[in-house]
């Protein structure tokens, strides 16, 4: 079957039992197709933050990672988001293996803008040890650091990291957060929608602020899949069993080619 890769933010690490749910169904849906989860930490980074009195940088409007903020990044992401949702999964029955975009040679790592310092932009390379670890039944829990070919650890957007893991296994991407998909203006979610569909949508404000960024990530990430990308709620139990029942992806509002 398809490899499924979701990904959600580091806020679902903060809700003990909503993430118990989520679980759940993940170790339902591994039983009909092997899964990854790829997951962010912006609570966790910020935390980190706040407790060395360092400051978020933005440059242009992007964050940025300095060279002298890296280390705390890396302990966030790959440290404590990553193991928090090891314990979780460990919690849950779920046979997890927790890596980076820099294990096993899976993915090559690039900066992306000088200015934004260790910030990088990532491509799919190898699929030999996620092949690996899925055949054997593992869940693989991927954090989005990762690396370049001269050793610098780099930090990568998520929903970049996401679209290479989908890549690098050709499988199905959903990309999860707290809303239950794209909506219209009677907040009514939509089933599914195309780059024209979107384009008008945007234009007349039905969708705005940060479902903009989203939806266009989601068509870029279809585009580079050639596949349909979902975006919806991790916290939407029903759409995750149906993945395990029908084999569908339901799942919030399906962005296509």
């Amino acid at each position: 079957m398809t490899p499924l890769v979701l990904k959600i933010g580091g806020e679902a690490l903060t809700n003990q039992l909503a993430l118990d749910e989520f679980l759940t169904q993940v170790k339902i849906i591994q039983k009909s197709r092997p899964v990854i989860i790829v997951h962010g930490g912006g609570p966790q980074v910020e935390d980190v933050m706040a407790a060395t009195n360092l400051s978020t940088e933005k440059v242009d409007g992007v964050r940025a990672t300095p060279l002298t903020h890296l280390p705390y990044v890396i302990g966030a992401l790959a440290g404590i988001a990553s193991q928090q949702l090891l314990a979780a999964c460990k919690k849950n029955g779920l046979n997890a293996v927790a890596l980076s975009l820099a294990d096993g040679d899976s993915f090559t790592a690039t900066v992306k803008d000088k200015k934004l310092g260790a910030v990088g932009k990532v491509e799919a390379k190898s699929n030999e040890t996620f092949t690996t670890l899925l055949n054997s039944g593992h869940l693989i829990v991927l954090n989005s650091i990762g690396c370049n070919d001269s050793g610098d650890s780099l930090n990568i957007n998520a929903d970049d990291a996401a679209v290479a893991a989908a890549q690098v296994v050709n499988g199905d991407l959903c990309l999860l957060s707290n809303v239950p998909g794209v909506l219209d203006q009677n907040k009514q979610k939509f089933a599914t929608l195309n780059r024209e569909e979107l384009d008008k949508l945007i234009i007349q404000g039905v969708i705005s602020d940060g479902m903009v960024v989203k939806v266009n990530a989601a068509h870029q990430a279809a585009l580079s899949l050639r596949r349909p990308v979902n975006i919806g709620s991790w916290q939407d139990s029903s759409a995750l069993k149906e993945i395990s029942e029908a084999g569908e992806i339901t799942l919030g509002t399906q962005i296509q080619i």
